[in-house]
């Protein structure tokens, strides 16, 4: 038989690869984030399927998915007067700001297609450290803006739930823990709160968007899966006086929400609308006591005796 063609002889399998030649590094301009963001619709339907090509792309070949991973979280050259950002520091901050077409188109509109994006770069272990650096790192301007009262996006990435890709891994959420991850989001769900209290009694309006729209789920359910991981609770809450006090102090804050007084005679047929609200926040609030309170309690070690271990001592 002759022999194929040069153009389609395989390579043995064996055989050494050249290496990719080296990618020159860019001088990006630095990226900032304006507001609005207000793209013609002919480029907006030419960005969004590219990205979701990229994704597609991403799917098949795992080598682009490092290239992309890696574009996405390179620091960008800054003048000195901010800290250098990169496009995913950009796209995380700017995406509440993202255009939202509606009807949306076929494949989703932009935010719904980076987020898929995301979400396979999320399998990249590198990618997955850098996303949770980068979410950590801007998560209460995230969680204050989402929860905001003059608001109207309800699917945002801080609400897509995407933070459990990396919040429930013990070996990330450690170092968050350590720079401060935790006092953000106490303050971050403090601050959420506060901005929803009733301005003429001080306490919290039962009726505000925060609590009839369920906008505080993303934050608690953060709160859940970072209290989740074994010693964080201990460690960083139960043994830092500022910690404790900066969560008893919110405590403090959602008593007498939507205080009743009690009727007698008659039966209460339907509950009003902003009970229904207070009842769900404290549904949702207190599936963290169990986990605040597990390292109080008694481990027996055998069926004869129950002891309770002394907790790990946090650093100051």
């Amino acid at each position: 038989r002759p022999a194929p063609p040069p153009a389609l002889r395989r390579r043995p399998p064996c055989a050494a690869r050249p290496a990719p030649p080296a990618l020159s590094r860019p001088n990006h301009p630095p990226l900032q984030v304006h507001q609005p963001l207000d793209y013609s619709t002919p480029l907006l339907e030419r960005v969004t399927r590219a990205v979701a090509w990229i994704g597609v792309a991403c799917k098949a070949f795992d080598g682009l998915c490092c290239v992309a991973s890696s574009l996405l979280c390179e620091p960008r050259t800054s003048d000195g007067t901010e800290p250098p950002m990169s496009l995913l520091d950009a796209l995380l901050l700017g995406d509440l700001r993202l255009p939202r077409p509606s009807p949306p188109p076929d494949g989703g509109h932009l935010p719904n297609v980076l987020q898929r994006l995301y979400l396979r770069l999320l399998t990249n272990a590198q990618f997955k450290e850098a996303f949770a650096r980068a979410y950590a790192r801007h998560y209460l301007p995230l969680a204050t803006g989402f929860c905001a009262a003059d608001q109207s996006q309800d699917d945002a990435i801080f609400s897509s739930q995407i933070s459990v890709q990396f919040l429930n891994r013990p070996s990330l959420v450690a170092p968050l823990a350590d720079q401060g991850m935790l006092r953000t989001m106490l303050v971050a769900l403090a601050q959420v709160v506060a901005s929803a209290e009733d301005e003429a009694t001080g306490k919290l309006g039962a009726a505000s968007v925060l609590l009839a729209r369920r906008r505080y789920v993303p934050v608690l359910a953060d709160l859940r899966f970072v209290l989740a991981i074994e010693g964080v609770a201990a460690s960083f809450l139960l043994r830092k006086t500022t910690l404790l006090s900066e969560w008893m102090g919110f405590l403090r804050r959602i008593q007498a929400m939507d205080a009743q007084q009690r009727q007698r005679g008659e039966h209460v047929l339907r509950e009003h609308e902003t009970w229904v609200n207070a009842f769900n926040f404290s549904i949702h609030l207190s599936s963290m006591y169990r986990l605040l309170l597990k390292p109080l309690a008694a481990q027996p070690h055998d069926s004869r005796t129950s002891t309770c271990e002394p907790l790990a001592s946090a650093p100051p």
